[in-house]
């Protein structure tokens, strides 16, 4: 409210732009929503989920982008800290959890196996939100993502495969090796690896399979971290014994 005049939180963010971190070539707050695709009305008729957590995360990392210039003043133009607080109720509600991926807040559906795997020791820290995002709404849908996250994941557990019980890990490298994860099963042209019913299968159908892997993924790293508890359980079980 400078001198005394309401300002809407687009105007407010769209005057202090040049601060935001992740404008890349974009000038005007209007020219980034149009570069992604972002459209908000003041009275929608329809919000759905996905829109819901879409705006929170836009508030939130615009608001974190150009904290410093809004509150230099004093008083400060708005309450920052309300926004964060009214955004993060609305994510409690909805079951969703605040994770940040490379300096951005993302929220995901709270996935407790998710974020026990993210967590352990086997994930490296660089690549931990990777088992995170999985689960972010801007990833459904899209094959691409989803493949590259899963490969991520294969690679991890790849020399850590002998440590795997079947029929788990011979199921889940039977997926990743078949299912154009970690080979191009597409291309007719490389007939060692092509697959046609990978091929014509709908996305739809693969992102079904996609996600069965993803979970796969996670029970193996949990029977992983299990693997590293034995021998401490073990000396219990010794102590228990006597």
């Amino acid at each position: 409210m400078p001198n005394g005049q309401l300002i809407s939180l687009h105007d407010l963010i769209n005057s202090n732009f040049l601060a935001v971190t992740f404008r890349k070539t974009c000038l005007s707050l209007d020219e980034f929503d149009e570069v992604n695709g972002f459209r908000f009305i003041q009275f929608p008729q329809d919000v759905d989920l996905e829109m819901l957590v879409n705006i929170c995360e836009y508030i939130w990392n615009m608001l974190q982008s150009i904290q410093p210039q809004i509150t230099c003043n004093y008083p400060p133009l708005i309450n920052v800290n309300l926004y964060y607080q009214q955004i993060h109720a609305v994510i409690e509600s909805l079951g969703y959890s605040i994770q940040n991926q490379n300096g951005y807040i993302i929220f995901v559906p709270k996935d407790n196996v998710a974020i026990s795997v993210a967590e352990s020791t086997i994930i490296p820290e660089n690549i931990s939100y990777k088992v995170i995002e999985y689960n972010h709404h801007s990833v459904k849908g899209n094959i691409e993502a989803k493949k590259g996250i899963l490969l991520k994941l294969s690679e991890l557990l790849e020399p850590k495969r002998k440590g795997l019980s079947n029929p788990l890990g011979s199921d889940l490298f039977f997926l990743i090796n078949n299912f154009n994860i970690r080979h191009n099963n597409t291309d007719p042209n490389d007939k060692s690896k092509y697959k046609s019913k990978v091929a014509e299968m709908p996305d739809d159908e693969l992102e079904h399979i996609y996600d069965e892997v993803y979970q796969m993924c996670l029970l193996a790293f949990m029977e992983l971290e299990h693997a590293e508890r034995k021998g401490w359980i073990s000396e219990l079980k010794k102590v228990n014994e006597r």
